[in-house]
């Protein structure tokens, strides 16, 4: 028989309450682990992080192109 996993969803930087949570379980004599709640804030930031980096490839790759293209096209003289 499998012990049940106990899980306790709560803001990462909500410290006090997680102390509370803490002392609770361990009052019981419980595991437990905590899983970070995803606020607004964090998923918008996850998210702007994202579309700057494809951004930022996407220009790499452009001017990368850009310049092979130029390399590629400049006429080369054996003197």
């Amino acid at each position: 028989m499998s012990a049940i996993e106990n899980i306790v969803i709560s803001m990462e930087n909500a410290t006090e309450r997680r102390k509370h949570i803490t002392k609770q379980f361990e009052s019981k004599k419980l595991s437990f682990s905590f899983f970070n709640a995803y606020t607004y804030q964090s998923i918008n930031q996850s998210i702007n992080q994202s579309i700057n980096q494809s951004i930022n490839q996407s220009i790499n790759q452009s001017i990368n192109q850009s310049i092979n293209q130029s390399i590629n096209q400049t006429p080369y003289y054996i003197i």
